[in-house]
């Protein structure tokens, strides 16, 4: 630190000048100025937003003398004290093109020291008390779109759809499908007449065959077909309590050689007892609607036999949940039903809000109940701005 002297007053007669009414506690100091006396790295930019904004602190910054050499350029001579005792001087001239400049005197080497260190102590970030947690204790970890899960005996980190609601099993290995796919149909890709599309029997039956056996399933079924031309369902299955299709995002992939083992996506379609009878569909060709399960499902949505019949199919034949599935035969109606109109998007948010037990069908648009809350008072405060401006307009004269 350099010393320069262009004046010849002494520093202890700089420190019994009177202070200014420009008397700085650390939450208001120049942190440039602080920066370039004790030369912390991160000073400059490090908010102290817990300090007191109206009481002194241990570091006090004093302005002793000011003077505007003209409209952009002003000098200032501060004095810095830390816990009573002055300790430094400063000379700042502040310009508005230029920056700023600060000459630094120090004075007493173990105040400036104490100062430094007491202000390095204010910047360590402590410990939170939410933050401290036992090395044996179990972490529910938020990793934002991913869980952690063993497969194969390995901790891995897994998209949050290959992993159960409940006890966060894996429920699905994706790298499985890459080794079934290196090793089943990679061989045959120049047999004469291969053609890679899913629309070839042979194509979609080993491919049905390699999805469902990376699927980690108390029990599951292979489909095999195309739902729509984009896409495609292996199987459905049933872990962790809840039932499952694995379908791949197919377009390009009818009747094109394109790979397809990095476009398998896990869709949560209901709860665990919905399996049995999508199962039953796929191997029977028959629904039990006279079931616990059937029934249960058609009175969560009001539905006759017959539109919980084809509820039941439209999941079955096109993947999808059941609460999308449910609302899809309800729009179909002669009248549509009050409050099934517009975007299906409010219509799931409704049910789900006006019964929160309807997501063991599934959670349709909406990517939680909570979310699902938050979508309908939305629309609730839509709808009643909406009135409001309707009743405005009617009384205008």
């Amino acid at each position: 630190m350099v010393c320069k002297r262009r004046t010849n007053v002494k520093p202890s007669e700089i420190y019994k000048l009177p202070n200014d009414d420009y008397s700085q506690n650390l939450y208001w100091a120049d942190q440039d100025l602080l920066q370039d006396v004790f030369g912390i790295e991160g000073l400059r930019h490090f908010e102290f937003e817990e300090e007191e904004k109206d009481e002194p602190s241990d570091l006090m910054q004093h302005r002793k003398l000011y003077l505007a050499l003209d409209s952009d350029n002003f000098l200032s001579l501060y004095v810095l004290e830390f816990r009573g005792v002055p300790f430094a001087v400063v000379n700042h001239l502040a310009t508005e093109h230029s920056g700023n400049d600060n000459d630094v005197s120090v004075t007493d080497r173990d105040t400036y020291e104490a100062a430094r260190d007491w202000l390095m102590n204010k910047m360590r970030k402590g410990v939170d008390a939410g933050m401290l947690v036992d090395a044996d204790e179990e972490l529910k970890l938020d990793f934002k779109g991913a869980r952690i899960a063993t497969v194969r005996g390995e901790v891995k980190l897994l998209p949050r759809s290959h992993v159960g609601f409940h006890t966060g099993v894996a429920i699905f290995d994706e790298e499985a499908v890459s080794e079934g796919y290196a090793e089943r149909i990679r061989p045959i890709e120049k047999d004469p007449g291969f053609s890679g599309g899913l629309s070839s029997p042979k194509v979609a039956g080993i491919a049905a065959d390699i999805i469902a056996d990376a699927v980690i399933a108390d029990r599951k079924v292979l489909v095999g077909e195309f739902a729509t031309q984009n896409r495609w369902i292996a199987c459905f299955f049933q872990a962790d309590g809840e039932t499952y299709a694995a379908t791949v995002e197919a377009s390009g992939l009818y009747d094109k050689p394109v790979h397809w083992e990095h476009r398998v996506s896990i869709e949560r379609v209901g709860f665990a007892p919905m399996f049995d009878l999508i199962e039953s569909f796929h191997t029977a060709g028959v629904i039990d609607l006279e079931s616990k399960t059937a029934t249960d499902y058609a009175e969560a949505f009001e539905l006759t036999q017959d539109e919980a019949n084809m509820a039941i199919g439209l999941v079955a034949q096109g993947g999808g949940d059941f609460l999308e599935a449910a609302v899809a035969v309800i729009r179909e109606r002669t009248p549509m039903p009050e409050g099934f109109g517009g975007d299906v998007m409010w219509v799931h948010a409704r049910l789900l809000t006006e019964d929160n037990k309807r997501v063991l069908y599934g959670l349709g648009s909406m990517p939680s109940v909570a979310k699902a809350i938050e979508a309908w008072e939305l629309r609730l405060s839509m709808i009643e701005r909406d009135k409001a401006a309707r009743e405005a307009r009617a009384h205008r004269p």
